[in-house]
């Protein structure tokens, strides 16, 4: 695990950011299909006690352990797909309970949507891990083009685009053994925090932050009207169009589901 000092940041997005962020994901092929950057307001400040995030991603193999401890529900990895028994790549599949069940085998937790923002982000503010600018061989990342999957979101009806394709600009066409752009990593050594596959966070998904000062936020119980069944995903993944790669960028999953690109990493706090 990496040390992460404690301190105040800007979480979230301005207008002019998320705005940012609709332009250039218009410029996809499949631009016309982009989902709103809105959940991403408002930016406010927000403190946080110092803790530990995992460097990597979970690996199958690290997985597989507590699955053989009979402490972890079996990755539900379909029959003939070729990451099967690759320790090394990151464990998908697996929903939000099982993520929990997982870190707390280890004595850890799921980070909280804070923590893992602060993690990709830094105190600073930078827009991606490794700093202002984005460059398509530093991520393991995909594209919004002619491959992706459209669905209705039920609780918007609003259409949504759920994954882009792969690409081969970064080197990989499906997700990398972790640590593969550790060279990439933020300066406090944490990887593929934008990329590679996506990850659970503790909190529950809300449309919106509150706009006043938090101090070691999470969102465990759901506001008046809201389902209670989303959980925030962070991060992107090798289908990802390079916003959705953003440190503020935010995705969500029902509890239950388990995705081919999804995955995930484990906190605990510090001393």
């Amino acid at each position: 695990m990496a040390y992460l000092a404690g301190g105040t940041f800007r979480m979230g997005s301005t207008v002019d950011e998320a705005r940012w962020a609709g332009e250039q994901c218009a410029r996809e092929p499949l631009g016309n299909f982009c989902r709103s950057y809105a959940d991403e307001l408002l930016a406010h400040d927000v403190t946080l006690s110092p803790f530990f995030l995992d460097r990597t991603e979970v690996a199958l193999g690290d997985y597989q352990r507590c699955v053989d401890a009979a402490a972890c529900a079996r990755a539900a990895i379909p029959p003939g797909d070729p990451r099967a028994g690759h320790a090394e790549l990151p464990v998908t599949y697996v929903s939000h309970t099982d993520a929990e069940r997982y870190c707390a085998f280890r004595g850890a937790r799921l980070p909280t949507e804070a923590e893992w923002e602060r993690a990709a982000r830094g105190l600073s503010g930078r827009r991606f891990p490794w700093g202002e600018l984005w460059n398509p061989h530093l991520a393991n990342h995909g594209a919004l083009d002619f491959g992706a999957r459209l669905y209705v979101n039920p609780f918007s009806k609003a259409i949504l685009v759920d994954e882009g394709t792969t690409d081969d600009v970064d080197g990989f066409a499906g997700p990398a053994p972790i640590g593969s752009f550790a060279a990439y990593a933020t300066p406090e050594g944490v990887s593929d925090l934008a990329g590679n596959v996506a990850e659970w966070v503790i909190d529950l998904y809300e449309l919106e932050y509150p706009a006043a000062p938090a101090r070691d936020p999470r969102v465990l119980a759901p506001k008046q009207g809201s389902s209670g069944v989303l959980r925030v995903v962070r991060g992107g993944s090798y289908l990802s169009p390079f916003v959705e790669l953003r440190g503020a960028a935010r995705g969500y999953g029902v509890v239950s589901e388990r995705r081919r690109d999804l995955g995930f990493r484990c906190a605990r706090d510090a001393p």
